[in-house]
């Protein structure tokens, strides 16, 4: 899979529709403004909401939002909730309920960002389709332990506590660290599970890990 999405960001390079920025750590790309605003044109499915601005586009069905529920919040619910079945890729800036998250049953990214909340809600352990969840810009530090049921989820990134079994998300490729508990898990032995992991990864508390002997015959 990765194979294949690289040849297509190569055919996109060459054909000037991407270019490489450095605006960020690392390598990452963007679309040239014209490009950029021919895709916005075209787009049948997505819709950006901020504080001041509707920038909208009449589909049916939106599969990309982006929404800010700091403000206006009743109205924006109203919306997300009519095409929580439809949506595929959620970016929010605000808090989610529990109720609300529990209906993005066709979600596949959640990138969250929130100021108050400091407790992911339960229901995100129903969100089966999830591939990528990001809550490092989140004021998040409570993670439900069924977080771990999300068995497809491919990328996690966190800044806080691990939530227990990590292990069980097997799927799981990008991890940028592992913090390392006493009680059963979060103990290193976790890591043994996710055989897909590619990348850097940090290991915390390593002192704490627990060695065993075996006597081999």
């Amino acid at each position: 899979m990765e194979e294949i999405g690289m040849n297509h960001l190569r055919i996109l390079l060459q054909s000037s529709l991407f270019e490489e920025t450095r605006n960020y750590p690392g390598t990452c790309y963007k679309m040239h403004d014209l490009v950029h605003d021919l895709a916005e044109s075209m787009s049948k499915s997505t819709k950006v909401i901020d504080q001041d601005t509707y920038i909208v586009d009449n589909g049916d069905q939106i599969r990309y939002l982006a929404i800010d529920l700091s403000s206006g919040r009743e109205d924006r619910e109203k919306l997300l909730e009519s095409q929580s079945m439809s949506l595929h890729t959620l970016l929010v800036d605000g808090d989610l309920s529990d109720d609300m998250l529990m209906k993005l049953k066709n979600l596949y990214v959640l990138f969250l960002s929130t100021e108050t909340s400091q407790e992911l809600p339960v229901s995100i352990g129903k969100l089966i389709h999830l591939r990528y969840v990001n809550l490092e810009e989140s004021s998040i530090s409570i993670l439900p332990d069924s977080l771990c049921k999300l068995y497809n989820l491919q990328t996690l990134t966190l800044k806080f506590q691990m939530p227990l079994e990590m292990g069980r998300l097997t799927c799981l490729q990008t991890l940028e660290f592992f913090n390392v508990g006493r009680e059963k898990g979060r103990r290193i032995g976790e890591l043994g599970s996710l055989k897909n992991l590619k990348g850097n990864l940090e290991i915390r508390n390593l002192e704490l890990a627990t060695t065993t002997t075996t006597k081999m015959c």
